[in-house]
């Protein structure tokens, strides 16, 4: 079955920090979101936010992507700094 292409975009970029922080908040009916990591190590998660950035969560190495497809609300943490990711989300 051939995928269905999102009606709607949105694209934006976040800065983070050492906190844990919304990078996309919730959606009802949102497909999927794509994050790019710009910068150093991050780790991300959905529906809750974590501790620390060796917290439970998906860690994405600078310059790596990772798509999810929920329409829960998206954190994320640096360990240090003030990283930036990019997103596109699809609705």
């Amino acid at each position: 079955m051939a995928d269905v292409l999102s009606r709607n975009l949105n694209i934006a970029q976040a800065a983070l920090t050492t906190a844990s922080s919304t990078i996309v908040a919730a959606r009802p009916g949102r497909r999927r979101v794509t994050v790019k990591n710009m910068d150093a190590s991050i780790v991300i998660t959905i529906n809750s936010g974590i501790a620390a950035a060796t917290g439970t969560g998906f860690p994405i190495a600078a310059g790596a992507t990772l798509t999810l497809d929920t329409s829960a609300v998206i954190t994320a943490i640096a360990a240090s700094g003030t990283p930036s990711v990019a997103y596109i989300e699809e609705f």
